[in-house]
């Protein structure tokens, strides 16, 4: 599929999820409830309604943020059970979460992974990087993101403790450290981590990065090979039982 191809289906997953939280929130709350719902979540997230309709990743964390508990029962359950029953998928690649102090390298992530149809969640500081991991592990699954992506040096708390933080939630996520000049004493930090933890040293292509992402992690690659054994064994018996 060319980029033309992946955005235009993006554009019409977009448009039907627009449709869907329209029509939906319509339907439980009539017009004017609508209206003052979009109004509260633009006025708390300064973010248009465009965005906001259109993304449902982004509209479920503000109906969250805005709304809480009522939020996920009121709205959301309904509007995600309409879309499961119409069986409408984004095809997108991966889920990830980058965190770096520098706002214009976080830009050229976003720009370039959201392109190749990823869906990035950016944040500039080791913190806020933790707190979002804590929230989508609660509100959807502890695998939720695909790979989280961490600079080494940034205000508030280091790469190396927010992987640490990550990993105490959830032990088999992929962390991937994108950061220059690593010291060996941080090398040494790095790898006491786990097989899931890997490095790409700046200065790297973005394009590198997502080659990086798409490639089978050691976890991943393990669980095929045993797979492709259990496989080979399978087919070994049924040889020998046609041979008796």
């Amino acid at each position: 599929m060319n980029s033309i191809e992946r955005k235009l289906n993006n554009i019409d997953y977009n448009q039907q999820i627009s449709k869907i939280i329209e029509s939906k929130l319509i339907e439980i709350y009539g017009v004017n409830g609508y209206r003052s719902i979009l109004k509260t979540i633009i006025e708390n997230s300064k973010i248009s309604e465009k965005e906001i309709v259109s993304d449902f990743e982004l509209f479920s964390r503000l109906i969250q943020k805005v709304f809480g508990q009522m939020g996920i029962k009121k709205m959301l359950d309904p509007i995600e059970h309409e879309i499961k029953n119409l069986n409408i998928t984004k095809k997108q690649e991966k889920r990830l979460l980058i965190a770096d102090d520098e706002s214009s390298i976080l830009k050229l992530y976003q720009v370039w992974l959201e392109h190749e149809h990823n869906y990035v969640v950016t944040v500039e500081n080791g913190r806020k990087c933790v707190e979002i991991f804590k929230t989508e592990s609660i509100v959807h699954s502890k695998d939720y993101f695909d790979a989280v992506i961490l600079d080494l040096k940034m205000p508030n708390m280091s790469g190396i403790d927010v992987a640490k933080e990550i990993l105490r939630i959830n032990p088999s996520q992929r962390i991937i450290f994108a950061s220059g000049n690593i010291e060996k004493p941080i090398r040494q930090s790095i790898a006491n981590l786990g097989k899931l933890v890997e490095v790409i040293e700046k200065p790297f292509s973005v394009k590198e990065l997502e080659i990086m992402i798409k490639q089978k992690t050691i976890l991943e690659k393990s669980k095929n090979d045993e797979c492709d054994q259990r496989i080979i064994k399978d087919n070994k018996t049924e040889e020998s039982l046609i041979l008796k």
